[in-house]
Parts: C-alpha cells; sequence; structure tokens
C-alpha cells in the first residue's frame, strides 16, 4: 500500500515497447505507481518493421513478386520469379537454391536479388557443298545474342546466297527463340579471260 513500484516492459527479439494500456506514458519502458487498490498494467508489444529489398537483376528479363517495402517481423514473405521467354532464372543472389519460388520469414533488413540469364538456342551452319566452301562453325548461342556467320568460298568459287534467300556475307543473326538453321551456297565463279598476239601483223 503507497508503495512505489517500477514495471519494466522488456521486449523480445523482433519487438518493441509500444505503451501501457490506458496510460499515457506510451514512451516509456518503465512505470511508477502509488495506489491503494490492486491494480493491472498491460505491457502492449508490437512487431518491428524492417525493409525487406527485392528485386532481379535484370528487368528486360524478367519480374519478381511481391514489390520491395516495409514488412514486420515474423511475416511471412513468398517471393516469385516470372521470366520472360528466353530467360530463366539460374538462381539467387548469395543463396544456394534455383527454384522460381522462395519464401522467407521477416526477422530483419535483408536484399535479395533473382539472378536471370538468356535461355541457349542451337545455330546450325552448313555449306551445300563442302568442296565448293567454308562456313563458321554454329552451336549453342545465348538468346538475342548476335552471331556472325562467314562463308569462305574456296578456289573458283563465289558466295551465292543463304538458305533464308539472304544473299549478304558475313550473315548477322540475332538468336531468336528455338534457333536457327543456315546453309551456305556457292557457285562457280565468272572469270574474265583476255587474249592477245604479239604481234597482229603475223595473225
Amino acid at each position: 500500500f503507497n508503495s512505489d513500484v517500477t514495471i519494466h516492459a522488456v521486449p523480445k527479439t523482433g519487438y518493441h515497447f509500444a505503451g501501457w494500456a490506458g496510460s499515457s506514458t506510451d514512451s516509456d519502458y518503465t512505470f511508477t505507481l502509488k495506489y491503494p487498490d490492486d491494480t493491472i498494467f498491460t505491457a502492449i508489444f508490437e512487431p518491428n518493421d524492417y525493409t525487406v529489398s527485392i528485386e532481379v537483376n535484370d528487368p528486360s528479363m524478367g519480374s519478381i513478386t511481391p514489390a520491395s517495402g516495409t514488412y514486420k517481423y515474423g511475416d511471412r514473405i513468398t517471393m516469385e520469379v516470372q521470366p520472360n521467354e528466353g530467360y530463366y532464372l539460374s538462381g539467387w543472389e548469395g543463396l544456394a537454391h534455383n527454384s522460381n519460388t522462395l519464401g522467407y520469414t521477416v526477422v530483419g533488413d535483408t536484399a535479395f536479388k533473382a539472378l536471370l540469364a538468356p535461355r541457349q538456342y542451337y545455330v546450325g551452319t552448313s555449306v551445300d557443298d563442302p568442296s565448293h566452301g567454308d562456313i563458321t562453325p554454329g552451336g549453342y548461342k545465348d538468346y538475342k545474342s548476335m552471331f556472325v556467320i562467314t562463308a569462305t568460298p574456296k578456289d573458283g568459287y563465289v558466295f551465292d546466297h543463304w538458305s533464308d534467300g539472304d544473299d549478304i556475307n558475313p550473315k548477322h543473326y540475332e538468336v531468336g527463340i528455338g534457333g536457327a538453321n543456315f546453309v551456305a551456297y556457292f557457285k562457280l565463279g565468272q572469270f574474265q579471260v583476255i587474249t592477245q598476239v604479239n604481234d597482229e601483223s603475223m595473225g
């Protein structure tokens, strides 16, 4: 009775003291009371706010949800990556995880970055006849990368056209979905033959 009592409100990890129920001392962690009757004081705790950064390494390759923002301690976030056509998720920065979805329970400020990369597609190259010329070897190439293909005729031949009808050599091809196949066609070269005599009076 008429004694001074100091009450300590001690929040656990991830929470902060928000005040006392029905009391104006909402900015203090302690409370001193002098009351003749039994009294109940309720300490109010609330979860801390934390910043969670959520992004992809290149927005042109795809997107991710949810957006970066402020989340409360204990919130459960499920991130999902949506790669654009021609790209795929190669992993998450700093994590041994390569699924398009990633779950996280908020415990503090943190950042997540999904790493997207271009898919590879096969680009085939060949010639109509190996005895007529050579060509840059084909192979698997990154989506949207530029692949330069050169057709090199052998002696006696000249480049004529590509299997797609194009006649520009070398060929610059931006790798598309599914890749492609190109055949180089060569033809016999035309050469001018000049004949002459040493003395026209003789023949």
